[in-house]
C-alpha cells in the first residue's frame, strides 16, 4: 500500500475518533454519516453520494453541509488539492429520518486520488469527516 494511502487511512481514523469524542462531549444526538458512494470515473466530473441516517426530526434548514475550510484540511494534514473550493454539496431528506448528500463538481477530475473533508453542522452537533476518493480510469 502506498505511503499516501496509509497516511490517509491513519488520518481517517484520527478524524473518526475526534468526531466520536466531540459528539459524546457535546451530548449530541448522533446523526449517522455513511460512506461515500462514487458514481464517476477519472476524467469525469465528480458525482457521488453520502447516506445520512438517524436524522430524527431535523429539517434541511437545520443541517448545513459544506467543504471544510482550508485551515481544517491543513490541521488534519490533508492536501485539499483545491477540493475545498469547487465541490458542491446538495442535501436531500426523505422525511423518514434518512437523507443523502449529493457531491458533485462541474469540472472533470484529473487526479486518481483525492480527499474530501466534509463539514456537517446541525443544531446539536458538528461532524468533520474525511472521504478518500479513488477514481478508476
Amino acid at each position: 500500500m502506498g505511503k499516501k494511502i496509509q497516511e490517509t487511512i491513519a488520518a481517517s481514523g484520527r478524524i473518526l475518533a475526534a468526531t466520536l469524542l466531540m459528539c459524546v462531549a457535546m451530548g449530541a444526538e448522533a446523526l449517522e454519516v455513511g460512506h461515500l458512494e462514487l458514481k464517476s470515473r477519472l476524467g469525469d466530473p465528480l458525482k457521488a453520494s453520502i447516506a445520512l441516517d438517524q436524522l430524527g426530526t431535523l429539517t434541511s434548514e437545520q443541517i448545513k453541509v459544506r467543504s471544510a475550510a482550508a485551515e481544517d484540511y491543513a490541521l488534519m494534514g490533508i492536501d485539499s488539492m483545491g477540493m475545498d473550493t469547487f465541490v458542491r454539496y446538495e442535501l436531500f431528506l426523505d422525511g423518514n429520518g434518512k437523507g443523502m448528500i449529493l457531491v458533485t463538481t462541474e469540472r472533470p477530475l484529473s487526479e486518481p486520488f483525492v480527499s474530501l473533508l466534509v463539514e456537517i453542522v446541525w443544531p446539536n452537533g458538528k461532524v468533520l469527516r474525511e472521504f478518500p476518493v479513488l477514481l478508476d480510469p
